[in-house]
C-alpha cells in the first residue's frame, strides 16, 4: 500500500488494495474460528485465578473522531516520507475503521466474556479516548498530534519513551520492502525534515496504539473496578 511516489499507477489501485486490507481484517474478526482461540486462551488464563478471582478483558477504542466528509484528516497523509506515495486519511476510510473497532468490542462481548463465565468482565476503555482520538475538530491545525498528550495514540513520529532495539517477526515480503525504500532514501525524505531515515521497527510498530498517559488512565480505571468489586 506504499509505493514509490514515482510510480505511474493511479491513486484507485492503492485505495482499492488499503479497501482490500480492511474486508480481510473484516472477514478475519468474522471468522468463528479466531474467536474460539480467544475463549481457550481466557480458560487458560482463568486456571490461575484464586476461587474468588476475576477476570477483566478490555476492548479496544476507535482511533479516529467521528469523521465528517472535508474535514482537517481528508487532506492528511498519516505517513509524510516524499519517497513513498501514500493515501490520504479519507472520510470513508476512517469511518470504516472505526467501525471495524466497534465490531471487535461486539464480538468480544457475545463471543468471549458472555461464554467465560460470571467471573470474566468485560471492561470498555473506548469513552476514555473520547476527545482524544486522531482527527479530532479541536486539533485541526494537527489532527495526528503525533507528541501532543492529548492525543492519546501513537503516529509514527511520535517520540517513543522506550529506546531498545525492538526487531519483531515480518515476512520477506515485507523485510524486502522496507531495505529496498531504505536503501534508496534520499536527501530531506522527511517532509519537514532533514533525516534522511526511515522509522525503525519499533517506531513502525507502535504506530495507532495507545501512549502511556492512555495506558495509565486505563490501569486506574482497572484498579477502581477491582476495588469497587472488592468493598461491595
Amino acid at each position: 500500500m506504499y509505493p514509490y511516489r514515482t510510480d505511474t499507477q493511479p491513486e484507485s489501485v492503492y485505495q482499492q488494495k488499503c479497501d482490500d486490507a480492511l474486508a480481510a481484517g473484516e472477514a478475519a474478526i468474522n471468522d468463528q474460528a479466531n474467536w474460539a482461540k480467544y475463549v481457550s486462551k481466557v480458560q487458560i488464563a482463568k486456571g490461575g485465578l484464586n476461587p474468588n478471582g476475576k477476570l477483566y478483558i478490555t476492548g479496544y477504542a476507535q482511533f479516529f473522531a467521528a469523521p465528517t466528509q472535508g474535514d482537517a484528516c481528508d487532506n492528511t497523509y498519516f505517513f509524510p516520507y516524499i519517497i513513498i506515495r501514500v493515501l490520504k486519511m479519507t472520510y470513508a476510510t476512517r469511518l470504516k475503521m472505526n467501525q471495524l473497532v466497534t465490531q471487535v468490542n461486539t464480538m468480544i462481548q457475545n463471543n468471549v466474556v458472555a461464554v467465560s463465565g460470571a467471573n470474566t468482565i468485560y471492561v470498555d476503555i473506548d469513552l476514555q479516548f473520547n476527545g482524544k482520538r486522531f482527527c479530532e475538530p479541536a486539533n485541526a491545525a494537527d489532527p495526528i498530534g503525533a507528541d501532543n498528550p492529548n492525543v492519546y495514540f501513537n503516529d509514527i513520529r511520535t517520540t517513543l519513551e522506550e529506546t531498545t532495539p525492538y526487531n519483531p517477526p515480518s515476512s520477506d515480503q515485507e523485510a524486502a520492502a522496507w531495505s529496498q525504500w531504505e536503501a534508496g532514501i534520499p536527501e530531506n525524505a522527511t517532509e519537514g525534515s532533514a533525516s534522511p531515515s526511515l522509522p525503525g521497527n519499533l517506531q513502525r510498530s507502535s504506530v495507532f496504539h495507545p501512549k502511556s498517559v492512555a495506558h495509565r488512565f486505563t490501569s486506574a480505571h482497572l484498579a477502581w473496578l477491582t476495588l469497587d468489586s472488592a468493598t461491595s
